[in-house]
C-alpha cells in the first residue's frame, strides 16, 4: 500500500548540468511526499528557470529540509508533504513543465566542463543514501535488507 517513485537524470561527468531529481510517496488515498529539484555544485542557467517557476507556488504542507539534503538540493526545490487533491493538479503540471525544460533544453544547456562532477555526483548520492524515509519505504514494500541495499548503493544511487 505504498507507491515511490523517485526518478534522477545524472549528466556525464565533464558536463556542468544539474542532476535531476524527482520524487513522489504515495498511499492509497494521498501523495505523502514531493520533491523536485535541479541540483547542483555551481551556477547554471536551469537554477534561474527553476527559480522563476516555482516561486509562485504555495504548498498546504512544505517540508523542511534535513541537514544531509540542504548540502545538495537548491533552495528553490519543491518539498511539500501531505498533498491534497486540489494540489495534486499543481504538483502533476510543475513537474512536467520541469522535467520537460531539463529534457529539450538539453543540447543549448549542457556545457563542457573542465571540473570534474565526479565529486558532486557522489556528494549527491552518499547524501540521498542518508534519508532514512527510502530505506524505511523499500523494506515496507516487503523488500529484504541486503536487495534494499543492493539497489540503493549499486541502482538507485550508484557511487562512481
Amino acid at each position: 500500500k505504498l507507491w515511490l517513485m523517485h526518478i534522477n537524470i545524472f549528466p556525464n561527468n565533464d558536463i556542468n548540468l544539474p542532476i535531476l531529481g524527482f520524487d513522489i510517496v504515495a498511499g492509497p488515498k494521498k501523495v505523502t511526499g514531493a520533491f523536485f529539484d535541479y541540483s547542483t555544485f555551481n551556477y547554471h542557467p536551469y537554477n534561474d528557470y527553476l527559480e522563476i517557476a516555482t516561486k509562485n507556488i504555495k504548498w498546504n504542507k512544505p517540508r523542511e529540509l534535513p541537514d544531509w539534503a540542504k548540502e545538495i538540493f537548491s533552495s528553490n526545490m519543491i518539498a511539500a508533504g501531505n498533498i491534497k487533491d486540489e494540489e495534486l493538479d499543481q504538483l502533476c503540471d510543475i513537474a512536467y513543465k520541469l522535467t520537460k525544460y531539463y529534457v529539450e533544453n538539453i543540447k543549448e544547456n549542457a556545457f563542457k566542463s573542465n571540473l570534474d562532477r565526479k565529486d558532486w555526483h557522489n556528494l549527491y548520492c552518499r547524501n540521498q543514501k542518508k534519508n532514512p524515509h527510502l530505506h524505511r519505504s523499500i523494506l515496507q514494500m516487503g523488500i529484504s535488507e541486503q536487495d534494499k541495499d543492493k539497489y540503493v548503493n549499486e541502482i538507485l544511487f550508484e557511487e562512481i
